[in-house]
């Protein structure tokens, strides 16, 4: 039960962590794409 406590409690942590990573890896995608476009120019 202590470990499923534990669990519960560092779940918000851990889906920020997630939802942060996710929103890193689109941001440099998105600057690679603008990075290409512009070398294609």
């Amino acid at each position: 039960m202590y470990i499923i406590k534990l669990i519960e409690a560092y779940l918000p942590f851990i889906g920020f962590g997630f939802s942060f990573s996710v929103f890193i890896i689109a941001f440099s995608a998105s600057m690679i794409n603008k990075k290409k476009t512009k070398n294609q120019n």
